[in-house]
């Protein structure tokens, strides 16, 4: 396989990218838009997800955490795209519902609700946004417990263990610093990001480019086994980094190399005939193929190939994921429902990763869904 190195697309002058929509223009808010056709077959199938999940789930029924801020986060994305309001107003309903009941910011996956109050914020005024993404910034820069590296500690600012690294908080603030960085030009924000990303990659990125689901953690875990969602949390956060840079005309070539290299063996792995990747990624046949981490695997590469990233060479496994998540597809009478989406996952023994049951329309795994199929539409055929 060919792999466009770093060092050949500096050398490009100007820079040139598929998501560009004239040549040497960073693409801006319509661009973005115009790249993911919202007559497309994918943004249309988004768009009825989106629909019946927020028909299925009242905003005030959603928990404060991680699953259903990976959803919001999904709708805060698709509105780049649709424009639709009453995306943003699901938001601010849930935003206000927990501001109303109340809310603990204390570990990573309390966070990820931050960020689309930062893409609320960036279309209209919203007290209680702006106190989620005060809380979740105080609470990442003043609570949270870190390693002596400065990593911060998946588990917040519990005491009774040391602090511990897991893949997963990449994407969980990670990308509450992102947006802020992409929609409110924070370069303190991405700088945080990048920190983060350079220390998290050091302790749990292998030799083989793939990354352990966790570091310092007080249970056992099995060497040698990587996780697909939690490798997928990597590539789509990273991607996202990166994206942000080149919008700026900035480089960041040590997460760059990295990120290729978990890419490289990330397509190694995708099962050819089914186009998705199984739980155990290294182990083929072994447990279950797993969609929400292939989604974010095809979200994370398709913004990669989108924005330079990653070459042409790429495009025929984007493609066969695609067929591979819209098999995982079966319509209803009430609309589209997912299944094959593994329940949350804690870092342990190889066999603990192989019990954890396949369940459907898990929020998390609608909005790592809803994410894939943005990406995914308007892409070319494969070359």
């Amino acid at each position: 396989m060919r792999w466009i190195s770093l060092s050949l697309l500096l050398a490009c002058q100007p820079l040139v990218y598929p998501d560009q929509c004239r040549e040497g223009e960073a693409p801006n808010s319509s661009c973005f838009a115009q790249k993911r056709p919202v007559d497309s077959a994918e943004v249309e199938l988004a768009t009825r997800l989106a629909n019946r999940f927020m028909h299925a789930h009242a905003p005030g029924d959603l928990p404060w955490n991680w699953e259903e801020g990976v959803a919001l986060f999904a709708l805060s994305e698709l509105h780049r795209v649709t424009s639709d309001d009453a995306l943003l107003n699901y938001i601010e309903a849930y935003l206000d519902h927990h501001h109303d009941e109340g809310y603990k910011v204390e570990t990573s996956d309390q966070c990820p609700a931050a960020a689309s109050a930062v893409s609320l914020l960036s279309h209209r005024s919203s007290a209680t946004a702006q106190t989620a993404l005060d809380r979740v910034e105080s609470y990442l820069a003043n609570d949270a417990r870190r390693t002596t590296e400065g990593g911060i500690n998946h588990m917040g600012v519990l005491a009774i263990m040391d602090p511990t690294l897991w893949v997963d908080s990449l994407f969980m603030f990670g990308e509450v610093w992102l947006r802020r960085a992409d929609l409110q030009r924070d370069d303190e924000a991405l700088d945080r990001f990048d920190e983060q990303f350079e220390i998290f990659t050091h302790r749990l990125q292998e030799s083989n480019g793939l990354y352990t689901h966790a570091a310092d953690w007080i249970i056992e875990q099995t060497p040698g086994v990587f996780w697909a969602r939690g490798n997928a949390w990597v590539t789509a956060a990273g991607y996202d980094a990166l994206r942000i840079h080149r919008l700026r005309g900035e480089q960041n070539p040590v997460h760059a190399a990295a990120l290729e290299q978990q890419a490289r063996r990330i397509l190694e792995t995708q099962n050819i005939q089914s186009g998705l990747w199984w739980t155990l990624m290294t182990e083929p046949g072994e447990g279950y193929e797993e969609v929400s981490g292939s989604a974010l695997f095809l979200f994370g590469l398709s913004r990669a190939w989108r924005y330079g990233f990653l070459g042409d060479d790429v495009l025929p496994a984007l493609h066969r994921g695609k067929t591979g998540l819209l098999g995982a597809i079966h319509e209803r009478d009430d609309g589209p429902v997912i299944h094959g989406i593994s329940g949350p996952t804690t870092a342990a023994a190889r066999e603990d990763y192989l019990r954890v049951p396949l369940e459907e329309d898990l929020p998390y795994g609608v909005g790592a869904m809803i994410l894939a199929l943005i990406e995914l539409a308007g892409l070319p055929e494969s070359l």
